[in-house]
Order: C-alpha cells, then sequence, then structure tokens
C-alpha cells in the first residue's frame, strides 16, 4: 500500500481498524476471481454447471377427471386419470417422467423442454430447416394451427377444389396423429428404450443420497435425463416426419404464384430471427 513518503505501508505498521479494512478487501477480490474461473464459461454462453434439481408431484382426479376437484366433485384415489410427475432439471433444460399408477393400459410418458436461445422460439429451428418457403409456411401454420394454415391458404386463393382436397389431408392427418398418440400412450413406440427409461428411475428412487450432492444419486439422475431426452427426441421426430408429409401433400398441388404467396408470409416471420 503506498505510503505518504512514496514507499509503501507494511501491514504491521496500520492500526487495527485499517488491517481489517484491507484483509476484507483482499477476502471479497479473491471470491470475485474464484467466482470469474468457475463461470468464465457460463458468462459466454457455454454453462458448465454439474447441478440438478428434482421433486415429484402427485395430481389427484376427481370422480368427474375432466373437472377441478372441488367438494362437489371430490378426488377419486383409484382414478386411471391420477399422475404422479418425476420432474427433472438441470442447464440443458427439464425433463418430466409421468406416471399412472392406477391405469396398467398407460405407458410412462415423457416431456422435454430443452432451454432454448433468449427470444428464439422453439419452433424457429424446425421451420428453418425446411428449404422449401412454401413447405416453411405451412409448418409454421400448422405449428401454430389448422386456422391460420385455411387462412394463408385462402389468402393465396386456392380453389373451392383445391380447398376440399387439403381438408381431406388435415382429416387423414389427424387420424394419423391420433393413431401416434395412442402408440404413444401404449408404449409402442420405442419399448425397449421406454424400458430402460422406466428401468433408470426406479434406480434412482432407490438410490440414497441427494442430487443436489455430487454422488450417486446424482449419476443416477443424470442417467434418466440421458434416455427420457433420447426417447423423447424419437417422438418429436416421429412427430415432424408426419406433419412433414401432410406439409408436403399439400405443397405438391400447389402452383407457383400461391407457392411465391405463401413464401411472402412466412420471410418476415423469419427474417425477425436471423
Amino acid at each position: 500500500m503506498p505510503g505518504n513518503n512514496g514507499g509503501f505501508v507494511k501491514l504491521q505498521d496500520l492500526k487495527r481498524p485499517e488491517t481489517i479494512k484491507v484483509a476484507v478487501a483482499a477476502l471479497l477480490i479473491l471470491i470475485a476471481a474464484v467466482y470469474l474461473v468457475v463461470h468464465l464459461s457460463s458468462l459466454f454462453g457455454r454453462p458448465t454447471s454439474d447441478a440438478v434439481a428434482f421433486y415429484q408431484v402427485f395430481r389427484p382426479a376427481g370422480v368427474n377427471p375432466f373437472r377441478p376437484i372441488s367438494a362437489a366433485n371430490p378426488a377419486n384415489p383409484s382414478s386411471k386419470f391420477a399422475t404422479v410427475t418425476y420432474k427433472f432439471a438441470d442447464v440443458q433444460g427439464a425433463v418430466d417422467v409421468i406416471n399412472y399408477p392406477s391405469d396398467p393400459t398407460r405407458a410412462f410418458e415423457v416431456r422435454v423442454d430443452a432451454v432454448g436461445k433468449p427470444g428464439v422460439p422453439p419452433w424457429v429451428q424446425r421451420v428453418k430447416a425446411i428449404d422449401d418457403p412454401a413447405a416453411q409456411a405451412l409448418m409454421f401454420a400448422q405449428i401454430r394451427g389448422p386456422w391460420l394454415m385455411r387462412r394463408w391458404l385462402l389468402d393465396a386463393h386456392l380453389s373451392k377444389s383445391q380447398m376440399t382436397v387439403v381438408a381431406l389431408d388435415q382429416q387423414q392427418f389427424q387420424n394419423a396423429m391420433a393413431m401416434f398418440a395412442q402408440s404413444q400412450q401404449q408404449g409402442l413406440v420405442d419399448p425397449e428404450l421406454l424400458g430402460r427409461v422406466q428401468k433408470a428411475l426406479k434406480t434412482f428412487l432407490k438410490t440414497a443420497g441427494h442430487v443436489s450432492k455430487a454422488g450417486p444419486k446424482r449419476q443416477a439422475a443424470r442417467k434418466v435425463m440421458a434416455l427420457a431426452r433420447q426417447y423423447g427426441s424419437e417422438i418429436q421426430e416421429h412427430r415432424t416426419k408426419l406433419i412433414s408429409q401432410y406439409v408436403n401433400k399439400i405443397v405438391g398441388q400447389l402452383s407457383d404464384p400461391e407457392k411465391s404467396a405463401l413464401a411472402a408470409r412466412i420471410a418476415p416471420i423469419l427474417r425477425r430471427f436471423n
């Protein structure tokens, strides 16, 4: 520390309050340095935290499962609509593994919510992965809802006969999606992988410890999440394939002016995320 004579003051020459201030300042600098080193990659967009969060939620269902539980609609302990949700989360996002304990016909359900870029909706990458602008527009419209697809097609001046064919294609698509949802509920999409998710979850629940601390419990949680994400990716890939087949059938009957009208719809939307 510089002194009045231009030299440096030794710590032993300082008074007790001044020594304490210097020690506190040095400690704060040390803490800041350690924090910077530990979180340096996160500051530049590459999170490295190993933390895992977990909790489970039981959701009972009423006598009428489609209405909230109340005095007039008490909980039904044996309702097949009751669920137990095992919720995991880490820097990559959240994973839910949902069990229907009173419905032996219902397989485990897996929901994956990945962390995206701030300000970028999750549909952007799915739409940008498509090369044809008209197909991009219809994929976006389908994700937003059938009403938007119908409106954009009408604005593109499709004929009445074309819209009739579109309606038939839409019905076939809805039937295919319903059949896929039923297969998913029955655990028929990838039974082997779903069985591995279930087995990993059982192992996690039996493992002693806490996910907040590094150890076997956290390792078991990470195995559940890895398998669940793999399964969720397969589910999403299959759903995207069905939507793409539906969209391509519609694009196949469009004229060039009709395609251009749809391309003009999607271009300014995607431009906002470039």
